[in-house]
C-alpha cells in the first residue's frame, strides 16, 4: 500500500514540471547543421528573405545598432494588468537565451567565412529550396507555409533567416566535400532499385540459445515462423513470424548483407553475430530489380547522397571556423557580464548585444512564455485579493516533499532539495530560478487558494479501502466502436457463453488494440475505480454470465465475468492515513484544476501578442473551469487551454 500511495505522490511531483500553461516547454534549438529532412520539413516560404545581417549593426559613427523592435512596449492586460515587453524579454533571455546566443553566434561565423570567400545566397536560391522541399512533400508552397507555421510555429522570415539561409551558406562553403563518387551513386541506386531478398530472422540473445534455435529451424525449415515467434527476442518482427522488410546491398550491416545476398530460397543461414547477438536467417524469396533507367534518377540520387554528407561536412567546416574565431561568451559568466553590461557575446571583436538576444528570443519564444507569465499573473492577482502570501518557507517545504517523494535524501537524511532540483531542471531543461518561479510558486498558491476547501470524509476512506483492498471481478472485454457491432458479438458470445468463445471473438472483434491481442483479458474490476456503469454492471455478475451491451463514452463494452479475486487482508484502520492522504491528494488535484478554470473564466485577457482576447465566461448554468478545460489534472498543472504549444507533454486526466 505505501508503495502505491509513493508512487502516486511521486507522480504529482512530476507532473509539476510538464504544465503547458506555467512551465515553458523545451523546443528545438534553430542552429544551422539540422538534419536536412529535418530542416526541410520546417520550411514556410518567405516573403522576402535576404541574408542575415550582421547581429551587432553599426551607426555611421561605428556603435552598435540594434534592429527596430517587433514587440509592442505591452504585450499583454490581464484583468487590466500589463505585462510589459521588458518582463517578457527578461523571462525569455532566462530561458532561451543561451541557445539563441549559440544560434546566433553560430550564424554569425557563417556570414563572416561567406563574406572572406566572396560566398552569396540570393533570395531567389533561398525561395527555389522552399519550393523543392514543399514539393518534395507533395504540396504546393502555400500550404506548405500555412500548415508549418501552425505546428512548428516557425514565421516565414524566422524560417529563412534561420534555416533555410544557413543551411544553404553550408552547403556552399562545404562543396569541395559534397560531391559524391561513382561507386556512392551506385550504391545509391542500388539501395533503392536493385534485386532485393525478402527473408524471415530470428534474434538471440546468447550464443547457447542461438545454436539450439538453428539447429531447431535446420530441422523444421517449414516451421521458422513458428519458431520465431516463439524463440526471437527481436519481438517486433517476431509478431509477424519473423518477417522484416526486404533486405537490399548497402542499407545496414555488411555480414547480414553478404549472407542474405547468399542464400538461394528456402535455405537457412549459419548463425550470424550481430553486436552482443545472433541472428539467423531464412531466404523467403528472391526480389529483381526495379527496372528504372540509372539516368533519369541519377540526379536525384546525387542531390540525396549531398544532402546525407551535409551534416558530416558542415560540423567539419564550422570546426575550422570556430577555431580561427576568437568568440568570448559573456552571457554565461557572470564575472564578465558586470564587466561588460548589456554585453552577449564578442565575435572577432564584433560585439553582440543582450537587447538583441532578448528581441530574438521574444520572436521565437514569446508568445509561448507569455502563455505561462499570463497563468502566473492570474494566480497573483488571486492571491492577493484572498490575502495570501507565498513564502520562501512554503516554496522550501514544497520543494522538500519533491525530494522526498522521489527519496532523495542527504547525509543527515534531509530531503535532498538540491538534488532533487539538479534532476527536474535537467529534465526540464530551465533554470532552477524560472523552474521554481514558474512551476513550483503557482502550485503552491494554488493549493493555498483551494486547501481549505478539500475535505476527507469517512465515506471516502471506506471506498478508498474498497477501491485498494476489496474484492474484484475478474472479467474479459469486447470493445467495440460502434452500438451496432456490440450487439451483434454481444449474439455472438450468447449463443455460446464459453471463456473460449469469448476470448476468440475478443480477438476476431474487439476494436481496443490491447483486449484484442491479450483476447479480452483485462485488469480486474474494483469498485470505486471512475467507470459506475462497467463497475455496477460487473459486481452484478456471477461466474460465466454474460453482461449486457455497456456504453462506456464513445465505445460500447461487454464483459464475460469469470470469478471474483480474494479481499487483500488489510484492517482499514491500519492503512487509513494513507488511504486519506491518497484521497486528498487526488480531490487537491480536482479542486486545483477547477480553481485555476474559475480564474481563467472570469478574466479578461488580452493577449496583444497573440491578437486574442479572452472575456468573462458569464454562460448561465456552466460548470466551474468549464473554459479552463479539464479538471481531473495532477497538482500544479493548471487545465490545458486552447493555445496550448504544440510539443508539449501534457499528461492525461486521471
Amino acid at each position: 500500500m505505501g508503495q502505491r500511495f509513493t508512487a502516486s505522490r511521486r507522480n504529482r511531483w512530476v507532473l509539476l514540471g510538464v504544465s503547458a500553461v506555467l512551465v515553458v516547454a523545451t523546443c528545438a534549438t534553430v542552429r544551422f547543421f539540422w538534419d536536412p529532412a529535418e530542416a526541410n520539413a520546417q520550411a514556410p516560404r518567405p516573403t522576402q528573405t535576404k541574408a542575415p545581417v550582421a547581429v551587432a549593426s553599426k551607426t555611421a559613427d561605428g556603435k552598435p545598432a540594434v534592429r527596430q523592435s517587433t514587440i509592442p512596449n505591452v504585450v499583454a492586460l490581464v484583468n487590466n494588468q500589463p505585462i510589459t515587453k521588458a518582463e517578457l524579454g527578461k523571462n525569455c533571455l532566462k530561458r532561451y537565451g543561451s541557445e539563441i546566443l549559440e544560434s546566433i553566434i553560430n550564424k554569425q561565423l557563417i556570414q563572416q567565412e561567406c563574406q572572406r570567400r566572396g560566398i552569396t545566397v540570393t533570395d531567389k536560391e533561398i525561395g527555389e529550396e522552399i519550393e523543392k522541399m514543399a514539393k518534395r512533400f507533395g504540396l504546393p508552397v502555400d500550404q506548405w507555409m500555412k500548415m508549418l507555421e501552425e505546428e512548428r510555429d516557425i514565421a516565414p522570415a524566422q524560417y529563412g533567416r534561420d534555416i533555410v539561409w544557413p543551411t544553404l551558406a553550408l552547403k556552399k562553403l562545404a562543396a569541395d566535400k559534397l560531391t559524391p563518387t561513382k561507386e556512392e551513386i551506385q550504391e545509391a541506386y542500388d539501395m533503392q532499385f536493385g534485386p532485393a531478398r525478402q527473408v524471415r530472422m530470428i534474434i538471440c540473445d546468447m550464443q547457447a540459445d542461438a545454436v539450439k534455435v538453428h539447429k531447431l529451424c535446420l530441422e523444421k525449415p517449414e516451421e521458422f515462423a513458428k519458431i520465431a515467434i516463439e524463440h526471437s527476442k527481436d519481438y517486433n518482427s517476431a509478431s509477424s513470424g519473423g518477417l522484416v522488410q526486404p533486405i537490399r546491398k548497402h542499407m545496414g550491416d555488411k555480414r547480414i548483407e553478404a549472407a542474405v545476398f547468399a542464400l538461394a530460397p528456402g535455405q537457412i543461414s549459419d548463425i550470424i553475430p550481430v553486436g552482443n547477438q545472433h541472428a539467423i536467417i531464412k531466404c523467403e524469396r528472391h526480389i529483381d530489380s526495379r527496372p528504372v533507367k540509372f539516368e533519369l534518377v541519377e540526379a536525384n540520387l546525387v542531390e540525396a547522397i549531398k544532402d546525407t554528407k551535409l551534416r558530416k561536412a558542415s560540423t567539419e567546416v564550422f570546426t575550422a571556423m570556430q577555431k580561427r574565431a576568437k568568440i568570448t561568451n559573456v552571457l554565461n559568466n557572470a564575472e564578465l557580464k558586470a564587466q561588460f553590461p548589456g554585453i552577449a557575446a564578442y565575435i572577432n571583436d564584433q560585439k553582440i548585444l543582450i537587447a538583441e538576444i532578448e528581441e530574438e528570443c521574444m520572436i521565437r519564444h514569446g508568445k509561448k512564455v507569455l502563455e505561462s507569465m499570463i497563468a502566473r499573473r492570474l494566480l497573483e492577482q488571486a492571491v492577493s485579493a484572498a490575502n495570501i502570501v507565498v513564502t520562501q518557507e512554503d516554496i522550501h517545504r514544497e520543494l522538500g516533499q519533491a525530494a522526498k517523494s522521489f527519496e532523495m535524501f542527504d547525509a543527515q537524511g534531509n530531503p535532498d532539495i538540491p538534488k532533487f532540483l539538479e534532476m527536474v531542471t535537467k529534465e526540464q531543461d530551465m533554470p532552477a530560478e524560472m523552474y521554481i518561479d514558474q512551476s513550483v510558486w503557482p502550485g503552491v498558491a494554488l493549493t493555498k487558494l483551494v486547501a481549505t476547501q478539500v475535505q476527507v470524509t469517512d465515506e471516502d476512506v471506506q471506498k478508498g479501502f474498497d477501491a485498494n483492498y476489496g474484492e474484484r471481478v475478474r472479467c474479459r472485454a469486447i470493445v467495440c466502436a460502434n452500438q451496432r457491432r456490440a450487439r451483434e458479438v454481444w449474439e455472438m458470445a450468447r449463443r455460446k457463453p464459453t471463456v473460449e468463445n469469448f476470448a476468440a471473438l475478443a480477438e476476431q472483434y474487439s476494436d481496443d488494440p490491447t483486449s484484442r491481442a491479450l483476447r479480452g483479458e483485462i485488469p480486474p474490476i474494483a469498485r470505486h475505480g471512475g467507470r459506475e456503469l462497467v463497475e455496477k454492471e460487473a459486481f452484478r455478475l456471477q461466474p460465466g454470465e454474460l453482461s449486457s451491451v455497456i456504453q462506456v463514452d464513445d465505445k460500447w463494452v461487454i464483459l464475460l465475468c469469470e470469478g471474483r479475486t480474494k479481499p487483500i487482508g488489510v484492517k482499514i484502520e491500519d492503512v487509513v492515513e494513507e488511504i486519506r492522504t491518497e484521497i486528498f491528494d487526488k480531490k487537491l488535484q480536482l479542486a486545483m484544476g477547477q480553481k485555476y478554470g474559475e480564474l481563467k473564466d472570469d478574466a479578461t485577457i488580452d493577449n496583444i501578442l497573440a491578437g486574442t482576447t479572452h472575456t468573462p465566461v458569464k454562460a448561465k448554468g456552466a460548470a466551474p473551469g468549464a473554459a479552463g478545460g479539464p479538471v481531473g489534472v495532477g497538482p500544479q498543472q493548471p487545465p490545458r487551454t486552447s493555445r496550448a504549444q504544440p510539443g508539449t507533454n501534457i499528461p492525461p486526466a486521471r
